[in-house]
């Protein structure tokens, strides 16, 4: 636990200070809901628990990064931590119960797991990367369940020992400890939803819960009880939260850019890019900006197909002989199944608009590592090695490979530190990405560097003329260097996209506002103001300029009551 520990401290260690970055500033810094913990009391919403900690975070030190930062590395060393203790517990399972007698240990073995899971540099996205505590938390809560749940079933028997009730009592702890992270989980992040499968196929790999029909007919009242509970949190989620998931359903049913059947094939492509940065991580960026597949008998669809189906056919295969055998086989064979099945809700029918994002590899790379520990160590007990020599060259060799890691994880922690260099980043391995360069725009422009910004977004442009936000804030950026009539034009080119989200489409009026209010257009400006709070509400800026433009026609009432709504809304800027 102190390697695991020191080791993850170490890595994130030059991350403390990075800025807010994307996303954060939408469900982070510019959220005010989050700003009064009593907003968050009682529980809604379907990622309720991860607010609860963003809030929690802004209560002890508002906007500083740091506690932020912080919160997200002890996540992600516990979650680590937490994969160790798995790896141990499943070697006290009825199948691996004799693996403690063989060359590599099960402590050795959970060791490398846990290096593996907090050394690779994949997982900096879902660390550093702050409002991506919604990945990782929900997969500490999901891996702590999953421990909690397992220890209760090696505990079914207790009714047999002299401490049987003790034991029965602990059991009942466990149970009710495994029920609550799972509904914690399930308020974080949607991925949680894969639980209730990981668990099923872990009783029937590891627990002989599911072996066999007599098993089944024999201890029937046994397995019910042991899952019911769990089962019972999704039921008891999906009816408490069945406005929340309606939406949130709504939102993933279909884009303006994807079909469920692009979306689909995509993923094909996309998780064989996956397992290439498992394996080799390199060309690591924010926005893979990952072309999307129309065609299932395209040359890269089919390959990536069949890679898929082949570690699916291996993974059954080795099931299959590793039966009546206490060896890592049964370990690569669950490892390999459970990449897919958390990676399931992200990566299949459900399209979301960025097809490809690396923090999406949080969960499932833990049976990624599992697999490729238990491979290594299977490799090197019956290749002999270790009747030829001590484990010490094992032992060499995962150090390289955990010190090559590490250091590749700690230079790519280093592009989070601004935007500027995040996106740059971007841009020097994918030249063809328009965000990266609207992206860059936007930071100069937050600095009011429009000059500077205004290049940046052209070359948006250049690559996707149809790219409605760079062509919004391109016209924005003219309206704030004073050429305002072509600003102008590029707002309006871009009201006719069809490309916006609800918060995107409220910028644009704001933006149109902002060019008309300089040209003295005041009630056209309070039109395009309106129509901006129709789709942002609670954004203070919006009021302010409101409240501006009412003194211009001499309207003191409205005016004093647009000023204090931005106050409520923003006290500390107005």
């Amino acid at each position: 636990m102190l390697i695991i520990s020191v080791l993850g401290a170490l890595i994130y260690s030059n991350t403390l200070t990075a800025v807010f970055q994307f996303d954060d500033n939408l469900n982070i810094v510019n959220n005010l809901f989050i700003r009064n913990i009593n907003n968050l009391w009682p529980p809604t919403g379907y990622r309720w628990f991860g607010l609860l900690t963003f809030a929690l975070n802004y209560m002890l030190g508002g906007l500083n990064p740091v506690g932020y930062h912080l919160v997200n590395i002890s996540i992600h060393i516990t979650t680590a931590v937490s994969v160790y203790f798995f790896v141990l517990i499943t070697c006290r399972t009825p199948y691996l119960a004799g693996y403690k007698n063989h060359a590599i240990s099960c402590r050795w073995l959970a060791l490398s797991c846990a290096l593996l899971f907090v050394a690779h540099p994949i997982q900096t996205q879902a660390v550093t990367y702050i409002v991506q505590r919604f990945a990782s938390l929900a997969t500490l809560l999901f891996m702590l369940s999953l421990n909690f749940y397992i220890s209760a079933r090696l505990l079914a028997k207790c009714g047999d020992t002299p401490s049987g009730k003790r034991c029965c009592w602990k059991a009942l702890f466990f149970y009710a400890a495994a029920v609550l992270t799972a509904l914690a989980s399930l308020k974080t992040k949607e991925i949680a939803f894969t639980l209730p499968v990981v668990i099923i196929m872990y009783e029937a790999m590891f627990l002989r819960g599911f072996l066999c029909v007599s098993v089944i007919l024999k201890k029937w009242r046994r397995v019910v009880a042991a899952l019911i509970g769990l089962l019972l949190v999704v039921v008891f989620f999906a009816i408490n939260n069945s406005y929340e998931l309606q939406r949130l359903f709504e939102k993933f049913k279909a884009t303006n850019d994807i079909t469920r059947h692009d979306y689909l094939v995509t993923q094909f492509r996309v998780i064989a890019t996956y397992i290439r940065l498992l394996l080799i991580p390199v060309n690591q960026m924010i926005d893979h900006h990952y072309k999307v597949y129309t065609n299932i008998f395209d040359p890269a669809v089919i390959a990536s197909l069949a890679l898929i189906v082949l570690l699916l056919c291996v993974a059954m295969y080795l099931f299959k002989i590793s039966r009546g055998e206490s060896s890592c086989l049964r370990l690569i064979s669950f490892g390999i199944f459970w990449f897919f099945i958390t990676l399931s809700i992200e990566s299949s029918i459900i399209p979301i608009i960025d097809v490809m994002f690396e923090h999406r590899l949080y969960l499932p790379s833990i049976g990624a590592f599992i697999a490729i520990a238990a491979l290594f160590a299977h490799v090197w007990e019956n290749a002999g090695l270790f009747r030829k020599c001590s484990l010490k060259p094992a032992a060499c060799i995962l150090a390289i490979v955990i010190i090559a890691l590490s250091c590749t994880a700690y230079q790519r922690n280093k592009v989070w530190s601004s935007e500027l260099s995040l996106w740059s980043d971007v841009i020097a391995k994918n030249p063809l990405n328009p965000r990266a360069y609207n992206m860059v725009g936007n930071y100069y422009q937050a600095n009011a560097r429009f000059f500077d910004a205004i290049p940046y977004f052209i070359k948006a442009l250049e690559v996707d003329s149809s790219y409605a936000e760079a062509r919004s804030n391109l016209g924005n950026a003219y309206v704030q260097t004073g050429r305002i009539d072509e600003g102008l034009n590029e707002l309006m080119i871009t009201v006719k996209s069809n490309r916006f989200d609800a918060i995107d489409t409220g910028i644009l009026y704001f933006n149109i506002a902002k060019g008309l209010y300089f040209k003295g257009m005041t009630d056209q400006a309070i039109e395009n103001l309106n129509k901006s709070l129709i789709y942002m509400p609670n954004e203070a800026s919006i009021y302010f300029l409101l409240g501006q433009l009412y003194v211009q026609k001499n309207m003191t009432e409205k005016s004093a009551a647009s000023f204090k709504a931005a106050h409520n809304l923003d006290p500390d800027k107005y």
